[in-house]
């Protein structure tokens, strides 16, 4: 069947229409009222070791990596301070996690078999190529999640047994709350 451009603009109006039910369903709403300057005192609050420049270029990072992929940046940000603190050197105790979303090996391969993507493994602790690829895959993981916040948060942690992620998905919520407070107080 060859596809015309009937066919392409539904695609991307159900898309489109996907794209924001999911974006609704795991907290998008926050996002808009949250800026860049927000964002850098959440990251500050969590690295007070971390130079303006890099807690700067983190803020744009993740906002705009965030908004492109239609995902909330209250989870987004609760998932990097919970994984990274906010350190882009970040290794974690996991064998290959790296950088602000550790990133592991599995989730790079289910990226990289999904998209048909390639991932320099090697850039994985420069700030803006690991939130490209860390909110992709917790994009990956509201879309099998169906837009459920908990269940992505947990996807992300634990992708093939999410279920057995709940104590971590409890943390990651606790978290959340923290930095909401941060934002409302410097708003």
């Amino acid at each position: 069947m060859k596809l015309n451009y009937f066919h392409l603009g539904f695609v991307a109006i159900f898309g489109l229409a996907l794209g924001l039910f999911l974006g609704s369903q795991i907290g998008i709403s926050l996002a808009g009222t949250v800026t860049p300057s927000h964002i850098q005192s959440v990251v500050e609050t969590y690295n007070p070791t971390i130079t303006e420049s890099q807690s700067l270029q983190i803020a744009y990072s993740l906002d705009s990596w965030v908004v492109a992929r239609n995902l909330s940046l209250i989870t987004s940000l609760t998932i990097v301070a919970h994984e990274s603190r906010f350190d882009p050197g970040a290794l974690g105790k996991k064998a290959g996690d790296k950088g602000l979303w550790q990133l592991n090996e599995k989730s790079l391969v289910e990226l990289e078999r999904r998209y048909s993507v390639s991932i320099d493994r090697s850039r994985l602790f420069e700030i803006d190529y690991n939130c490209r690829w860390g909110t992709l895959y917790f994009r990956l993981c509201a879309i099998l999640a169906k837009g459920d916040r908990e269940e992505a948060i947990a996807r992300y942690h634990y992708t093939t047994e999410w279920w057995k992620a709940e104590s971590y998905v409890e943390k990651v919520m606790t978290e959340r709350e923290k930095i909401v407070d941060i934002i409302e107080r410097n708003h």
